[in-house]
C-alpha cells in the first residue's frame, strides 16, 4: 500500500502480510526461545513490532481501510511450529498510530530545518562527571584523608573535635 500522508507530504509504503477488510496481519518467525508469550513480548517490543502494525494501520487507513484490529502470529521455526497470535485492539492501534504521526512530523521537521537531533545536543559532551575537575591538589589531599582514615567531607560528625560515629 501506498499512499501520502497528507499532514507532512510524505509518501508512505507498508507491505503488511495480510490484510483483509478491517483487519492486518504480520506473520513472525521466532526462534523456540522466544516462542513462549512471555519472551515472545519483549522480543516483539524490543524489536518495535508493535510500531511496525501501528505503520501498517496508519498506511492502510489512508488508503480507505478503517482497520479495527491487527494480529502479530507467531510461528516457532522449528519443530513443533507452534503458532501464536497476539491481538492489538483499535485503542491500542489509535495509540500506536499517534506515536507513529508523532515521528512522522519530527522527520518532515528535520527535513525542512536539515537538522537532526542525535543524542548529543551540544558540539561536545564532557566525558567526566564535575569530581574530575577539581584541581590536582583537592584530588590529591582528599585521597590521602581517605586512605589515612581521616574526615571526610561527606562525614559532618567526624570534624568534631576528633569524634567519629563509633566513638
Amino acid at each position: 500500500a501506498y499512499a501520502e500522508h497528507h499532514e507532512t507530504g510524505l509518501w508512505l509504503k507498508a507491505r503488511p502480510d495480510a490484510l483483509h477488510k478491517d483487519r492486518i496481519v504480520d506473520l513472525k518467525t521466532t526462534a523456540p526461545a522466544h516462542f513462549r508469550p512471555v519472551s515472545f513480548r519483549e522480543h516483539a517490543n524490543r524489536y518495535g513490532y508493535p510500531l511496525q502494525v501501528g505503520f501498517y494501520a496508519l498506511v492502510t487507513r489512508l488508503i480507505g481501510f478503517d482497520i479495527r484490529a491487527a494480529h502479530i502470529v507467531a510461528v516457532e521455526n522449528d519443530f513443533p511450529y507452534d503458532v501464536v497470535p497476539y491481538r492489538i485492539d483499535k485503542p491500542k492501534l489509535e495509540i500506536l498510530i499517534g506515536e507513529i504521526e508523532n515521528a512522522l512530523r519530527g522527520y518532515a521537521e528535520c527535513l525542512v530545518t536539515g537538522i537532526w537531533p542525535g543524542a548529543a545536543r551540544d558540539t561536545e559532551l564532557d566525558l567526566f562527571p564535575e569530581q574530575h575537575h577539581q584541581s590536582e591538589t583537592d584530588r590529591s589531599l582528599e585521597l590521602q584523608t581517605k586512605l589515612s582514615g581521616g574526615p571526610h567531607e561527606d562525614n559532618p560528625a567526624q570534624h568534631d573535635k576528633g569524634t567519629t560515629s563509633e566513638n
